[in-house]
């Protein structure tokens, strides 16, 4: 499995998280944006998390369906209304993220 490596977090408002990961290739490998429909010379994915409340505690989850493909900014500005915070590090559900960190490839 290939591995890629976390460029950046965001926290928008703590109900909405954002993993930006860049893929390290262009649209050659993985298609057009997703937002605009252009080539991407340096596609990133981003994955949308909310939380939630379970049995008393605070939880985050993927929202389905909501992982795309495209130009840094593009992503950026599809993001839930709210005004986001880029952070270090994340801990969701025992998985910790760090910047820098490698992860699993994607597509």
């Amino acid at each position: 499995m290939e591995t890629k490596q976390i460029t950046k977090i965001y926290a928008a408002d703590t109900v909405h998280l954002y993993r930006l990961t860049n893929m390290e290739h262009s649209s050659k490998r993985y298609g057009r944006c997703e937002v605009c429909g252009e080539y991407v010379s340096e596609v990133y994915l981003q994955t949308h998390y909310v939380q939630d409340c379970v049995d008393g505690r605070t939880m985050w989850r993927q929202v389905d369906g909501e992982q795309q493909f495209g130009h840094e900014e593009c992503l950026k500005s599809g993001r839930t209304v709210g005004k986001t915070h880029e952070l270090k590090s994340l801990t969701l559900g025992g998985n910790t993220w760090i910047v820098g960190q490698e992860v699993g490839g994607g597509r």
